[in-house]
């Protein structure tokens, strides 16, 4: 099982060359000049109708079929235009091509058909466009040359909202078997191993017994796929979490042998781990509290009267810095960041499909896995929260909570109020150690004779320090990513995205589509427009 490979022209043809390089307008002029162009195949054998779909442009595609090109002219590999236009979510496009008579449920050399194609793309709405368009049986039924359905190549790519889609539709989990006799278990684990996607098939009853033609469960596959210890590992986990470890008891068909180990009595979860896990969410931000609150203590005992005698705007300063930052931090961890409330599953399917039927998108709607909710754009499911963040930013462990639209602001003010503090009770620090031990003629000297006579001062300041630069490093990012019109989240996973358009030059840029025309833009945007989710005017068609 694989990928089917995505269209990749090789082709010279001046038409497919303005295609990649030019745009459609500039290839609708030509074709007007020169008709017969119409009629040319690259070397892959795709025509002017196939880089009208691909490229989302129903002008093309109409007067190609108005100069005589079939609905469903084929590639080398007898993919059709709507195959095309599935790979980029042109939903749109889609809906106009089977209006006008595009097959539904042809097959390329392959047998993948577009719903199969649709599914390996994770193209999940526009799954939905098919059911809605042909009949549920029918496209419930497709499948390619290995007997692989919906069912098994949604499983195998970890598509959830996929399976969830096709569970809504009356999937037959239970007696799914593909040409090899694998279950939608054997090709879940077959390319990656979805903990989520596993444990979503054993919930519906899939086989987990069941061997494939070559005599092997899916555990056997995931073995010799990724390791035993870590399918082990991972397989303890899920059952301990799902409750399904009676599933692989000594004695179920052979599913896995006693002296695999998996079938040993499960030990319920510790409290140890339970203890663990809470100090990971609440340490960082019992750390902060412990460090603001050593460091007021040093100040109040040590340092206070010389400052204000010596540095009273710098004092005054940090005094009302540091409950501004304890502010800030209470407001910004109790400030809903964005959260869009969940949606039942069945409804939000049944409308989504009465939604494609009418509506109009340049791209396929993303809907949530989880939450059932249509994302919008530069949205993201937090796992940590379980709700859709609008403008998701990152989930933040120092105030254990995540950042999105309603609380990126004041998120950042609080970065700089609290760099800001650092570095006040720093120079503080430093002016006061001056007063309280003599420099002579050695820095070291006078370093060590803090470190004597003053060691909590010392100690705070180099710990206000260590952390303040990862607080600046913080704060210079954020400002750049400001300046960018960029989220964290585009930053990190932007190659996955596809967001930003590569453009060549001394050095590779990456530009988002959001940008409003600049760093002041983009910065007027965040601080007073609000509309940092509105494509800016660059973006890409």
């Amino acid at each position: 099982m694989g990928y089917y490979r995505d269209c990749a022209p090789r082709s010279v043809n001046r038409i497919f060359f303005m295609f990649r390089n030019q745009g459609a307008s500039e290839v609708l002029q030509l074709c007007e000049r020169e008709p017969s162009i119409w009629n040319e195949v690259d070397s892959d054998g795709s025509t002017p109708l196939h880089w009208g779909a691909l490229l989302n442009d129903e002008r093309i595609v109409r007067a190609g079929l108005a100069a005589g090109l079939k609905m469903d002219v084929r590639t080398n590999n007898g993919q059709s235009p709507l195959f095309w236009a599935i790979t980029k979510g042109h939903v749109n496009m889609a809906k106009f091509l089977l209006e006008n008579g595009a097959d539904l449920l042809a097959k390329d050399s392959l047998g993948a058909s577009p719903p199969i194609i649709a599914i390996q793309h994770k193209q999940a709405t526009l799954l939905l466009l098919f059911f809605s368009r042909g009949n549920k049986a029918e496209v419930m039924s497709v499948a390619d040359n290995k007997g692989c359905g919906l069912l098994h190549w949604a499983a195998y790519i970890g598509d959830l909202a996929g399976i969830k889609i096709l569970e809504h539709f009356d999937a037959d989990f239970a007696g799914a078997l593909d040409g090899e006799g694998k279950t939608p278990l054997h090709r879940a684990v077959s390319n990656t191993f979805n903990k989520d996607v596993v444990e979503f098939l054993l919930d519906k009853q899939v086989n987990a017994a069941r061997k494939d033609e070559n005599g092997k469960t899916f555990l056997d596959v995931a073995a010799d796929q990724h390791g035993r210890v870590p399918v082990e590992r991972t397989m303890r986990k899920t059952l301990k979490s799902r409750g399904l470890h009676a599933l692989l008891e000594a004695g179920a068909d052979g599913i896995i042998d006693a002296e695999r180990g998996l079938a040993k009595e499960v030990p319920p979860a510790s409290t140890g781990k339970s203890d663990f896990e809470k100090m990971m969410k609440y340490g960082p931000a019992i750390f902060w509290l412990a460090c603001v609150s050593l460091t007021m203590f040093e100040y109040l005992i040590d340092i206070r009267s010389s400052t204000w005698e010596k540095r009273p705007i710098a004092a005054v300063l940090f005094e009302l810095g540091v409950p501004m930052s304890i502010a800030l931090f209470l407001f910004v961890g109790s400030q809903d960041p964005g959260k869009i409330n969940p949606r039942p599953q069945r409804l939000a399917i049944d409308e989504m499909t009465k939604a494609l039927q009418t509506g109009s998108w340049d791209q396929a709607p993303k809907l949530c896995s989880e939450t059932w909710i249509v994302k919008p754009p530069r949205s993201k499911y937090c796992r940590e929260t379980g709700r859709v963040v609008e403008e998701f930013d990152h989930y933040c462990n120092w105030l254990n909570c995540s950042i999105g639209r309603g609380n990126h602001r004041p998120f950042v003010v609080l970065a700089v109020t609290e760099v800001a503090t650092q570095f006040l009770y720093i120079y503080l620090g430093f002016s006061a150690s001056l007063e309280l031990v003599q420099y002579n003629s050695s820095f070291t000297e006078w370093v060590l004779g803090v470190m004597v006579n003053y060691p909590l001062l010392f100690f705070v300041c180099v710990l206000q320090a260590s952390t303040g630069m990862l607080i600046i490093n913080l704060v210079r990012f954020q400002l750049m990513l400001i300046f960018w019109n960029y989220t964290t989240n585009e930053y990190i996973n932007s190659q996955r995205y596809g967001y930003m358009e590569v453009k060549e030059g001394r050095h590779q840029i990456k530009v988002s589509p959001f940008d409003k025309g600049g760093p002041l833009a983009n910065w007027m945007d965040f601080w007073y427009m609000r509309k940092r989710s509105d494509f800016g005017p660059g973006a890409l068609a």
